[in-house]
């Protein structure tokens, strides 16, 4: 998120940012970040440690950003929870993480992970579904994937994201 909101992101191009340091091309990214975290104010970065939406700060030009896209497997619609569709067009949904886990098969797992990938960029490109909703336009292209723990205990509760309790595919 901070490199979307650095160079000529949403924040480098407001009139009364673009030339403070952060938006500044020439600089170190390390300087920039460092530039741009320093005029975060500890009331505005309290909100900014949520688990699904983050708000914006206007007077930097940073939008708002949602982080809560679920792809653990395939892409979801936050809105209803079901298949993220635009018309006719829908994403894929993959198996759940163990019956994929029980494939054994780490290239399969690299080809979900591409192809989710492909089509969050798809969707994104188009502006619809999870990264930009109506009324808000683009916010990321973040998304909750499967889970790399073991699954050690049962009683978690999360284990439909998680590939098995084999160490070889976790």
């Amino acid at each position: 998120p901070i490199g979307a909101a650095l160079g000529n992101g949403t924040a480098c191009s407001q009139p009364e940012t673009k030339g403070l340091p952060f938006c500044n091309t020439k600089l170190p990214f390390e300087q920039r970040v460092a530039d741009l975290v320093a005029r975060i104010s500890l009331s505005e970065i309290g909100p900014q440690l949520t688990a699904r939406n983050s708000p914006g700060i206007p007077r930097l030009g940073l939008p708002a950003f949602y982080w809560g896209t679920n792809a653990v497997h395939g892409i979801t619609n936050p809105a209803t929870g079901g298949v993220l569709c635009l018309q006719d067009r829908c994403a894929t949904i993959w198996p759940a993480g163990p019956a994929l886990g029980a494939s054994f098969n780490a290239s399969l797992w690299r080809l979900v992970g591409h192809q989710t990938a492909m089509e969050m960029r798809a969707f994104g490109n188009l502006q619809w579904g999870p990264v930009a909703r109506p009324g808000v336009g683009m916010d990321g292209l973040t998304a909750w994937g499967p889970t790399i723990n073991l699954i050690r205990d049962p009683r978690w509760g999360r284990i439909q994201e998680t590939a098995s309790e084999d160490p070889y595919l976790n």
